[in-house]
């Protein structure tokens, strides 16, 4: 399985403009979750400054992690 920060490599590369992280281990704890995401969006910062800072333009990718009763509505996207 592969780490959220190699999936929003490949959504950027793509010009993908939503992901939903939705596979993660079923047993972690909402605390270790919070910290996945606090971990996924500081990559996610530090991709878009890094490329900033050299004159690149990364395309805004919306993400987020997947859970148990999560609807989209794909008309919104």
């Amino acid at each position: 399985h592969s780490a959220a920060q190699l999936g929003l490599d490949i959504a950027l590369r793509e010009k993908i403009k939503y992901v939903i992280f939705g596979h993660h281990d079923p047993g972690a704890t909402t605390e270790q979750l919070h910290e996945l995401g606090r971990q996924t969006k500081e990559y996610y910062d530090w991709k878009r400054k890094t490329a900033s800072n050299n004159n690149t333009i990364l395309p805004e990718v919306l993400w987020h992690y997947g859970y148990d009763g999560l609807e989209v509505d794909l008309d919104k996207l």
